[in-house]
């Protein structure tokens, strides 16, 4: 499954992968990102989980090929390690930056992430080249507006998957959600159907 999702979904932006618990989510991700880390020099990664417990599945892996070639995967700026501080700063910094190349890939919560988000001042420049994966991405709420009726309106994970989806394509910014949504038994959609028809699954 892992070889052929990573045939299908290597050079398209906008990417889902639905999938049960334990079957491979996390290491296709990581295999996804070393790529594009190897094939584009100047693009950085963001890894964005529920909860911190889950970024031990992202930070360190041995990956392997079909061709047989292995690779030592690891995260370096894991700000879901330890209590560290300043964590919306440190994802700010890491955006709106230049990165060595050994520090291009950053995996920390949707808490922090949204709210750097919401912090950014130029957003078009901050997601030229970034590849942005939310992992459990059930948790995105996409409502296209908010309506009386409706009891829910576009979180701000939401809000910028929709503003990468209208970035121009050649700044390069990509998004991919990975989830068990459709293993769960929910019927809300994650983000409306106009958008999802977007991704390549």
């Amino acid at each position: 499954m892992q070889a052929e999702a990573f045939g299908v979904l290597m050079n398209v932006l906008f990417r889902m992968i639905n999938a049960p618990t334990g079957s491979g989510k996390s290491a296709e991700i990581c295999f996804l990102a070393a790529r594009e880390l190897h094939d584009n020099p100047k693009r950085k990664v963001v890894i964005v989980v529920p909860q911190t417990i889950i970024a031990k599945g992202f930070g360190d892996a041995r990956l392997a090929y079909a061709d047989g070639r292995e690779l030592a995967w690891h995260v370096s700026r894991d700000l879901c390690n330890g209590n560290m501080r300043n964590k919306v700063a440190k994802i700010i910094e890491f955006l709106q930056g230049k990165q060595p190349a050994a520090e291009r890939v950053l995996l920390c919560s949707h808490t922090s992430f949204a709210q750097a988000y919401h912090k950014l001042t130029d957003r078009r420049k901050a997601f030229r080249n970034v590849t942005v994966w939310i992992d459990e991405a059930h948790h995105v709420l996409g409502a296209e507006r908010y309506s009386p009726d409706v009891a829910v309106v576009c979180n701000r994970l939401g809000d910028m998957v929709k503003f990468i989806m209208y970035m121009d394509p050649r700044a390069g910014a990509r998004i991919g959600l990975s989830t068990a949504f459709f293993f769960r038994g929910d019927r809300a959609s994650i983000i409306p159907q106009r958008y999802i028809d977007r991704f390549t699954r």
